[in-house]
């Protein structure tokens, strides 16, 4: 090599006319990489930005290479016997007589001090990894740093794998609003993947302003971050401004193909994808397309059971996902709680979807992928009543995207038994983590029944009463589990249906019929060794009469709720075995109360129970409010209430704002408390108010009347029943906030 061409090394490299946005933070650490190895290799998905990243590099280290720092583009090269002639032609080196090409690069390369970045090796890996060898073995001073969708697998390589552009602000993600229409403060800075597309935007279109941020951080999230993707939508702003361009995006392939025309594999998002997909081997092909029926992250025994048939056998399905990662067609998500997982970014996810449908094979693997995942929940139901509810609590949450494709397939498929299978083995996990929405799968299963008798009919139906009675429906959710009991055929399957009328029967201060239908439980439970919901049953009874004032009566059926919680280890009921002494203990030590409410808080946290976590919330609340704590109960107030209102639990919402009165009118807070007071007792609630807390709000009530006098309660009490139930909420945040400013 020249020394006149070591003196234009540092130009070797092309920089961008466009800005350099985002990965500043594997740049620096790429950076530091390359300061201690000879040979680094950026893998990556096409146009995660591997090139524009290698390039920014170079130019932050021009001054540490004194022969300069130099960029051979391989992906014109169509013949891997041209890969040498072409990094001989961008290093301006002439072949030497009597010598090969290699022999060549060698000689003037051995003894200069260089950086050679290699872009694009992926469709001729095998020669490029024989190229660097012998490069990095024989010329000590020439750094290597490659650009690929798959690493070179040669000694001495050290990888760095570039990620998408991050799609959440730093500091973590915005949360939503609140519901008094409270909002956090705003990030300091917007995630990576957004400032890149206001970049690329304003330079498309200069009427560009940016204002749209929930549309533009939507387009980013569903672009996964991909600074090519990214790029290519910004670039229809002009055209389709943001909102239409979000709106689109379903098909993407055929919206986003502004590229450059200088570079045909980027000039459209599915040319990009083609590059890839094309340097699959066959059954890496067949595999990819059949990974697109997972809808979020999945495990390789998820993938191995669902993707063997025909040619693909199971033993094989590991091999080839192996290769999947390694071209950067699959990635690894270490985001679970259970351990790491594999996810398609949802252009590969929507590209492999094309594949599969084109192949014919899509309605099979679908009903693959949903008997996997309806088996994975009939595994995990014991498991969730067990000792181990924690570790498949995580599980169950890294799988729900799964879960929730599974069953709209058994609903759109008409597959009735597919359908019920996974709300009745959900129910206990759903139940306790509040998700409404799992719960709601088991009404939408109900529908596809009709009058058809099914062996999980009960179960199912006693599903949805429960989530009838969360939502406050407390007539529909009665309805629901007495049709549950008369479907049971069996002793064991009026186990839900009786738990559900237990339930609402305390919610709605029939304590004898909440007492008799926990008798019932327990007549089915008892021989069964039913540990689980015997220790629920003898809870039904305990808080019944607790509520019914006798204590002494409770006390004694609480040796019942301890050994049945202790027989089968279940962390949900040994919180819940801590919530019920906390109430026996409250009217006599508040102290002691308050720990073992804080006991069951801690030990439902441990396993995202936050149902049970916000019951005994409510509690913590209270106590304190009567016992002078003020700021802290108000806190506590604030935290459970949004808490309800997040999962959509009208019930515990009603009970918590009748606590809430209490203290507002404690505090003087009057005017507060007399329109939170008319909205709770309007009869739209459905929240019925009995012994000591029927007492209560009478005596509050009254209380009220004579500090601000008949005719302004009266109006504070018609003001508060206009309000709706979400109104309700915030005027109770707002009524907060105002007591805690004094």
């Amino acid at each position: 090599m020249c020394r006149r061409a070591c003196a234009q090394a540092r130009r070797a490299v092309d920089t961008s006319l466009s800005s350099f946005v985002g990965h500043t933070r594997d740049m620096a650490a790429i950076i530091d990489q390359l300061r201690q190895v000879r040979l680094l290799t950026l893998t990556g998905a096409g146009g995660v930005g591997k090139t524009r990243l290698a390039a920014a590099v170079a130019t932050s280290l021009s001054q540490e290479y004194g022969d300069g720092t130099w960029l051979c583009e391989l992906a014109p090269i169509r013949e891997a016997a041209a890969v040498e002639e072409s990094l001989l032609t961008a290093l301006g080196i002439k072949q030497q007589q009597g010598a090969t090409v290699m022999q060549s690069l060698l000689n003037v390369l051995r003894g200069r001090r260089l950086l050679l970045i290699l872009d694009n090796c992926e469709h001729v890996i095998d020669t490029v990894s024989h190229l660097a060898q012998a490069i990095v073995s024989s010329c000590p001073a020439v750094t290597v740093l490659a650009t690929s969708r798959q690493p070179l697998n040669i000694e001495g390589e050290q990888r760095w794998p570039v990620e998408p552009l991050s799609v959440v602000a730093p500091g973590g993600a915005e949360a939503p609003d609140g519901a008094a229409g409270h909002k956090p403060a705003a990030a300091a800075e917007p995630a990576a993947a957004v400032r890149l597309f206001r970049d690329r935007a304003a330079s498309a279109d200069p009427a560009f302003d940016g204002s749209s941020a929930e549309a533009i951080a939507e387009i980013c999230e569903r672009l996964d971050g991909v600074p090519l993707a990214i790029e290519l939508a910004a670039a229809r702003v002009p055209a389709l401004g943001t909102d239409e361009l979000r709106r689109r995006l379903d098909d993407r392939f055929r919206l986003l193909t502004a590229g450059p025309r200088t570079d045909p594999r980027h000039r459209s998002l599915s040319a990009v994808v083609d590059w890839s997909y094309d340097l699959l081997s066959d059954e890496e092909q067949i595999v990819f397309s059949r990974l697109s029926v997972f809808a979020g992250s999945f495990t390789l025994d998820a993938a191995e059971q669902v993707c063997c048939s025909g040619s693909i056998e199971r033993g094989s399905v590991a091999v080839l996902v192996a290769g999947l990662v390694d071209a950067s067609m699959l990635v690894r998500d270490r985001t679970g709680t259970a351990g790491d997982r594999l996810r398609l970014l949802e252009t590969l996810r929507q590209y492999a979807a094309e594949r599969l449908a084109a192949h014919g094979d899509t309605d099979l693997l679908r009903h693959r992928f949903a008997e996997y995942y309806a088996g994975l929940a009939e595994t995990a139901e014991p498991q969730i009543r067990g000792p181990d509810e924690a570790a498949w609590v995580s599980r169950l949450d890294d799988e729900l995207d799964n879960l929730r494709a599974a069953h709209q397939h058994a609903i759109g498929a008409d597959d009735v038994e597919l359908a019920l299978r996974l709300p009745a083995a959900l129910h206990y996990y759903a139940f306790f983590r509040l998700r409404d929405e799992v719960h709601g799968w088991a009404e939408a299963s109900l529908a596809l029944t009709g009058d058809r008798w099914h062996r999980l009919l009960a179960q199912v139906q006693g599903a949805a009463a429960e989530r009838a009675g969360h939502h406050g429906d407390l007539h529909r959710a009665i309805g629901l589990a007495e049709r549950g009991l008369a479907a049971a055929r069996d002793p064991l399957s009026k186990i839900r249906p009786l738990e559900t009328l237990a339930v609402v029967a305390l919610y709605e201060g029939r304590l004898d019929d909440c007492f008799g239908y926990a008798r019932e439980a327990l007549e089915v439970t008892v021989p069964a060794h039913e540990h689980y919901n015997t220790a629920f049953a003898y809870l039904h009874q305990v808080l019944s009469c607790i509520y019914g004032g006798d204590r002494p009566a409770a006390r004694r059926l609480m040796s019942k709720v301890q050994e049945a919680a202790e027989l089968c280890g279940n962390p949900t009921h040994l919180a819940w075995t801590a919530y019920c002494r906390g109430e026996l203990l409250s009217a006599e030590d508040a102290d002691a109360a308050l720990a073992r409410f804080e006991d069951a808080v801690a030990i439902a946290d441990t396993v995202r129970n936050s149902f049970t976590a916000g019951v005994a919330r409510v509690s913590i609340g209270t106590l304190r409010s009567r016992h002078g704590d003020t700021g802290d109960a108000l806190r506590s107030f604030h935290e459970v209430i949004e808490h309800w209102y997040r999962v959509n639990d009208w019930v515990h919402q009603w009970t918590t704002l009748r606590n809430l009165i209490d203290l507002f009118a404690r505090l003087e807070a009057n005017l507060d408390a007399a329109v939170l007071y008319g909205a709770v007792v309007h009869p739209r609630t459905g929240a019925t108010a009995f012994g000591a807390d029927q007492e209560r709000m009478s005596a509050v009530a009254s209380s009220l009347r004579k500090a601000i006098g008949d005719d302004d309660f009266e109006a504070a009490v018609a003001r508060g029943g206009q309000l709706s139930d979400d109104q309700a909420v915030g005027y109770a945040l707002h009524g907060i906030e105002r007591a805690l400013q004094g």
